[in-house]
């Protein structure tokens, strides 16, 4: 008689929300005291630049790092529903009264979304608006083909391109899954004030620190 195999690899009771991500414990895919702690780990702090005020989830450590690092470098989409939970958590972390006009989010590289088979900021965005009531909406394309990963802080910068899609109106919220350096989000940033926006808040579940 074989041994039963656990489906993903034990991470079936995770995906399906039986068990928060954080800490195990059953119920739901964040429970209430995860989310908390989540919640009060936050930072958020204002910006130089077209991004005003830049809001992040969690450091690149601990459950939430690990997480999101088996989602994007496996890659493994079965795990999506638990980043856009995170998502959902992110949004909480917003002032009352700064709830925006619209939701979008930075884009990847097309070769790298190729890859994944899913788009990650897209994910995180959808998690964001439902816990808005606001649906995404994809404002921004991306003209260049370079990954961010293993470049240095001044080829970030000079490197990406991103453009807006159309005229943009109010404020927006720009949200994605990690930020490092911030230059991705910065130029998204740009694009939406060029086009229109009258301000531009960023969100990420991670910051993940620049390895020399």
């Amino acid at each position: 008689m074989g041994v039963r195999q656990e489906p993903y690899g034990g991470l079936w009771p995770y995906l399906t929300g039986l068990r928060c991500a954080g800490c195990g414990a059953p119920g739901s895919p964040w429970c209430s005291l995860c989310a908390d702690s989540l919640l009060a780990s936050t930072t958020s702090h204002r910006q130089s630049g077209a991004v005003e005020r830049l809001i992040v989830l969690a450091a690149d450590t601990g459950p939430v790092g690990r997480l999101v690092r088996r989602w994007k470098d496996g890659p493994d989409a079965s795990l999506s529903g638990i980043i856009a939970g995170l998502g959902r958590v992110a949004a909480a972390s917003l002032p009352s009264g700064s709830e925006p006009s619209m939701v979008t989010w930075v884009p990847s590289a097309r070769g790298r979304r190729r890859s994944r088979g899913f788009e990650p900021g897209r994910v995180v965005a959808g998690g964001v608006g439902r816990h808005l009531g606001v649906r995404p909406v994809r404002l921004l394309r991306r003209l260049d083909s370079a990954t961010q990963r293993g470049r240095d802080a001044s080829h970030r910068q000079t490197d990406i391109r991103i453009s807006s899609r159309g005229r943009v109106m109010g404020d927006v919220l720009l949200v994605d899954d990690v930020v490092t350096t911030g230059a991705s989000m910065q130029v998204a940033a740009d694009a939406l004030r060029r086009s229109g926006a009258r301000r531009v808040t960023g969100l990420a579940i991670l910051q993940r620190s620049l390895k020399g």
